[in-house]
């Protein structure tokens, strides 16, 4: 960086020399501040560096159809309808008596006016299933125990329904752990604690990885491959959540860092295609986002090439 010249005296300045001196300021402060201001929006950095501080724009591109607001006509709606066999019926008898005459009505002659089917869940409430094995002698003096099935290990413990229960609240819908323990102590009255839930998921984590691992080889040699990239935050810093998918298969993967050295260090992509490696050299290498543009082209006749063939597309030279 270059020496900053001394601040000139004022007091020595005539007033075309102040007037020309607070334009130069000004004209830095404007260069400061717009360089302050650039994004991904009103500059040539890309979308990935604006990082969380980014603010969501969301704006819709469907143009107006110039058909009225609401279901148009011959659309077939997805109403509650009713169903043949209900679980249970509740029956609403007349009154016992003609409320005319007073003389006794024959209830037992009365047919069904009307059905109506009310659609509800029952109320959640947990069970307990005590496992017990047994122990018997032989008139011989051997003695026979059975064994309680591998599952069941503890002396008390949670069965697999409230386990995978507590998984998809947490990873499915992403409830934090303090709110998933609380919705299910208030959905079936059993008291699990965040921590717990948090070891569910690690138990579940594990239990996957072999299909996790499947489908990162799968991935690995796919002809063409889509991947990107997102900010988030794990313990308040900046991490990133890269995704490797194609229309079948989708695969995730969290790491401090974004670009090639992640993608390196996840070990799916590297060796991909050429349609991801002519993408991954101007883009994550060199940023050089006209030259970006060029490849993409290129990229888009090959995947075009490898949809209609069983062999990988050619790797073009970069420019």
């Amino acid at each position: 960086m270059p020496p900053k010249p001394p601040r000139p005296d004022l007091t020595q300045l005539s007033d075309t020399d102040k007037d020309r001196l607070i334009d130069v300021l000004f004209a830095r402060m404007d260069a400061l501040e717009a360089k302050l201001g650039m994004n991904s929006q009103n500059s040539s950095k890309p979308p990935s560096s604006d990082g969380l501080a980014k603010k969501q724009k969301t704006s819709s591109l469907r143009g107006k159809s110039g058909k009225a607001v609401g279901g148009q006509p011959g659309h077939k709606g997805s109403t509650l309808k009713r169903v043949a066999e209900p679980t249970s019926t509740k029956d609403y008898p007349p009154p016992s008596h003609c409320n005319r005459c007073h003389s006794a009505l024959a209830l037992e002659q009365a047919q069904v006016l009307e059905r109506r089917q009310v659609f509800d869940v029952p109320a959640m409430s947990f069970e307990v299933v005590e496992h017990r094995v047994y122990t018997v002698v032989c008139a011989c003096g051997q003695r026979h125990d059975s064994v309680f099935p591998a599952a069941v290990g503890d002396l008390a413990q949670y069965g697999p329904n409230v386990r995978a229960l507590g998984v998809h609240l947490t990873q499915g819908q992403m409830l934090p752990y303090a709110r998933a323990a609380e919705l299910i102590g208030e959905m079936t009255g059993l008291s699990v604690s965040p921590a717990t839930l948090l070891a569910w998921v690690g138990e579940a984590s594990l239990a996957l990885q072999g299909t996790a691992d499947l489908i990162a080889r799968q991935l690995h040699h796919a002809p063409v491959l889509c991947a990107d990239e997102s900010g988030l935050r794990v313990d308040g810093k900046l991490h990133w959540m890269h995704v490797a998918a194609t229309a079948e298969l989708t695969w995730y993967g969290m790491h401090a860092k974004r670009g090639l050295d992640a993608i390196v260090a996840h070990g799916i992509l590297p060796n991909a295609s050429a349609f991801w490696c002519m993408i991954a050299g101007p883009l994550l290498e060199t940023r050089r986002w006209p030259a970006c543009l060029v490849q993409c082209r290129i990229s888009f006749e090959n995947c075009r090439y490898a949809a209609g063939s069983d062999l990988r597309p050619a790797m073009a030279d970069r420019p």
